[in-house]
């Protein structure tokens, strides 16, 4: 239980998990060069990258030669090579004018 007062909300979780996710993020950066064909499917991600490019993608079962390249393409604009995300695709929170719940920022730039 935590303490009066204290925080026990994301932002508390997500500070005790920070050493995981930046090693986490440093292995699939390194497997990323080890492995230049690897893709990241990501089981949480509710974003375009997800429903507009992965499912489509890969309900034939396999992915073709220009998919693969135009995933390669969609991660690159993304992400550093180290795995960071690059300034201009980290989410951000976009309230909703007369709704109690807002959303969450797509990176608009890349195209695929």
């Amino acid at each position: 239980m935590p303490e009066p007062g204290a925080s026990s909300g994301p932002e508390q979780r997500t500070k005790k998990r920070s050493p995981f996710k930046v090693d986490s993020i440093g292995t699939i950066a390194t497997l990323r060069k080890v492995l230049p064909g690897l893709h990241l499917l990501v089981g949480h991600d509710h974003t375009d990258y997800q429903w507009a490019h992965l499912l489509p993608y890969l309900a034939k079962g396999w992915l073709s030669e220009e998919e693969r390249r135009a995933l390669r393409d969609y991660q690159s604009s993304l992400f550093e090579r180290d795995g960071r995300l690059r300034a201009h695709a980290v989410p951000r929170f976009e309230a909703a004018a007369g709704k109690p719940v807002g959303t969450v920022s797509e990176p608009r730039f890349a195209s695929l």
